[in-house]
């Protein structure tokens, strides 16, 4: 029974290990996911970005008409449209910054932040003194969490301001290419005025369909501004990130179905139990130090299963989003717990059609 027992751990652990190492995979390709990394994932969070309407001149210019009120009104009622987030902002300048200094550019930021400026360390300011910097910016500038960056106010003054935090720009980075600084509206107007429309961040009622909607946008909005999809800042992204993100969710997800088809075929079923009849088998082994492997197989079995599940609906969502799918939340949420579910019915069929679980589940009744 000890060798038996030992190839039976021996194999499980290595399907657990081939689990994980699918899902460290999988996260290294969401995280190498770029400008859409949350394009699919935002679903599940309290704050989703769909739409970006832009300048028509941007990243080249910022045209300083904004939508008028009229078209405005005429956007929030397109159907399918949830809310429009105004996001303004305007240039800013470092105090006696030297000749060659980055442009900077200032988005002032509600209290719970912006969904197109993820937080990815530290927090967003709480006080008029605070600033987030995008993370390029920040090493541009050579600054990090707790320095201090001297800016030059409307009227030339300085103003020293904290950096309390690091941020990301959910969109390829060559979009942007002036310094972004997050800050309060009351620190900006201390820098610049007025605040100017910078853009709209549109968000879309969970069953909406992103391509349609943004038609519906741009006739309203004219040849001025521009309206992306997700889809349409994934398609800007370089040709080697996408490569690298489809090779590695694609890999992750290989390990992780071979665990799970190789586990699965071995709960509750001791090696030789493929050739000899279950109730031989117990009868040999003894029922105690059966049923005591059992008990592993189930836990290590919900382990692989649970993490399997959790891993292919990233991975699923990971290589839609590379290859430019443009699903509705509502199909996103579908998709994934169709993914989840899998293993885990997977793990609950094997272990209830297993001949020695049957066995000891009726010999218990005896």
């Amino acid at each position: 029974m000890a060798t038996c027992v030992k190839s039976h751990v021996v194999s499980l652990a290595l399907c657990l290990i081939a689990a994980v190492t699918g899902s460290v995979l999988i996260v290294a390709a969401l995280l190498n996911n770029g400008a859409e990394q949350g394009r699919f994932t935002q679903c599940f969070s309290s704050e989703r970005m769909d739409l970006v309407v832009l300048p028509s001149s941007f990243p080249a210019a910022i045209d300083e008409r904004p939508p008028t009120t009229h078209q405005l009104a005429k956007l929030r009622g397109i159907a399918g449209l949830d809310a429009v987030r105004e996001v303004r902002g305007g240039p800013v300048h470092l105090f006696r910054a030297p000749p060659r200094s980055p442009g900077l550019q200032a988005v002032a930021l509600p209290d719970s932040g912006l969904p197109m400026l993820p937080l990815i360390e530290g927090h967003l300011p709480t006080s008029q003194s605070d600033i987030v910097l995008y993370q390029d910016t920040a090493k541009r500038l050579n600054v990090g969490i707790g320095d201090t960056v001297t800016f030059a106010s409307a009227k030339g003054t300085p103003v020293k301001l904290h950096v309390s935090g690091l941020i990301d720009v959910d969109m390829d980075a060559r979009m942007m290419p002036r310094g972004t600084v997050g800050m309060t509206p009351k620190a900006a107007a201390q820098l610049f005025q007025p605040l100017e429309l910078q853009g709209l961040q549109l968000t879309l009622d969970s069953g909406a369909n992103p391509t349609a909607v943004r038609n519906a946008a741009s006739a309203v909005l004219g040849t001025q501004y521009s309206v992306y999809t997700r889809q349409d800042i994934a398609a800007r992204r370089a040709v080697d990130d996408q490569v690298t993100t489809i090779a590695l969710a694609v890999l992750g997800l290989t390990f992780i179905l071979a665990a799970v088809t190789v586990s699965c075929t071995m709960y509750g079923r001791l090696r030789e139990s493929y050739v000899r009849p279950a109730e031989d088998v117990v009868d040999e082994h003894g029922k105690g130090p059966v049923g005591k492997l059992l008990v592993f197989d189930r836990l290590v079995g919900l382990v692989i299963s649970a993490a399997s599940g959790v891993a292919m609906a990233a991975g699923l969502m990971v290589l839609l989003a590379s290859m430019g799918a443009d699903l509705p939340c509502s199909s996103v949420m579908s998709m994934s717990g169709v993914a989840i579910v899998i293993p885990l019915a997977a793990y609950a069929f094997a272990m209830s059609t297993a001949p020695i679980p049957l066995l000891m589940k009726r010999r218990g009744r005896q």
